[in-house]
């Protein structure tokens, strides 16, 4: 990962093209600064596949608007199917909203797409069929850590729900990549 981070960063500087963030790894680096340029790296692949190179038609509100959107959805489709992969069930159906608990479901869009082989970011077993399979324990600790991040930040005061579950989270051995991410984020 640190390899191909640092690839595309300095194949960006010899063109003259430096991402908004391009910073190279250098010597010391956190672990979640590793994966969120890795995942980050991915949507951009991602991102020019869906609407051509960047700078090219960005500059309309609309197109702007369109990224925010996909970008909401990588990161939201992928959190979900780590958490599918990594918290139990009933921690799993605290937490989700019943929209995204349908999207768990065989025969629902988001697990159509895994099973269809239509999510190939590199972050998934292709061949995982009904199981979510991440290729590694750390990319679905990371999505999930990303997930619960954003549910704590936008829960209100009284949502006891996403606490209550991250709480419980902590009391677990089980947790501990995740919440190490998490701890980072």
């Amino acid at each position: 990962m640190i390899a191909e981070i640092d690839e595309q960063q300095l194949n960006q500087l010899e063109h003259g093209q430096p991402d908004d963030k391009a910073t190279l790894i250098g010597g010391k680096c956190r672990f979640l600064d590793v994966y969120e340029k890795f995942v980050a790296n991915k949507f951009r692949i991602y991102r020019e596949k869906q609407f051509g190179k960047r700078g090219s038609n960005e500059s309309g509100l609309a197109v702007q608007y369109d990224v925010a959107v996909l970008e909401h959805d990588f990161y939201e489709s992928y959190g979900i199917l780590a958490l599918k992969a990594i918290l139990h069930h009933d921690l799993i159906v605290k937490l989700l909203e019943k929209r995204a608990l349908h999207e768990l479901e065989k025969c629902q869009r988001l697990m159509k797409d895994v099973e269809q082989g239509r999510l190939r970011h590199g972050f998934l077993d292709e061949h995982s069929g009904e199981t979510v399979v991440f290729l590694h324990k750390t990319f679905a600790e990371f999505f999930a850590a990303h997930f619960l991040a954003l549910k704590v930040s936008s829960a209100d005061r009284t949502d006891d729900v996403v606490h209550e579950v991250v709480a419980h989270m902590y009391g677990s051995e089980e947790y501990v990549g995740v919440l190490d991410f998490f701890d980072a984020m």
